[in-house]
């Protein structure tokens, strides 16, 4: 049998958790609908930690080789801030005029080392301002599974 040393990296935000890995949101134990690339402005928002994230870096990073108009961000982003609920209050996603977006959320990194079946969490709150090394632990979300029969 395979040994694992993969480590899993999720944010977690309001109700919200993100599996950057994997590219999927989770609202509660439930699956939010998103864009993919709102969802991928999301992680590189997230992972900027309250840092500015520039149009030209989201044109860059977000669509890379493709060449799109900046009315495709605007866009995208409302569509973003629409998965989160939030059409334009500012609550997660900020605009800074004429410098791009940040994400103005508490947002606690959680990573997850996995190794012969054995699990270690190690997690860090990620404010805009900083980091705070001693978080509360919160409960995990628990995915419901619900099975339809067809007769």
């Amino acid at each position: 049998m395979a040994v694992s040393n993969r480590v899993k990296h999720f944010y977690e935000f309001g109700s919200f958790r993100l599996d950057a890995e994997n590219r999927s949101l989770w609202r509660g134990g439930e699956l939010v609908p998103i864009f993919p690339k709102a969802l991928e402005i999301l992680v590189l928002l997230v992972g900027k930690k309250g840092g500015i994230v520039s149009r030209e870096e989201l044109l860059e990073t977000v669509w890379e080789d493709t060449f799109v108009e900046e009315a495709n961000i605007t866009y995208t982003v409302s569509q973003l801030r629409k998965a989160l609920d939030e059409p334009g209050k500012g609550h997660f996603v900020q605009t800074i005029p004429k410098h791009g977006y940040r994400f103005a959320a508490n947002v606690r990194e959680i990573t997850n080392a996995q190794n012969d079946g054995f699990s270690r969490d190690s997690a860090a709150m990620i404010t805009p301002e900083g980091v705070t090394l001693n978080p509360t632990e919160q409960p995990k979300a628990q995915i419901r599974w619900h099975f339809i029969g067809i007769i």
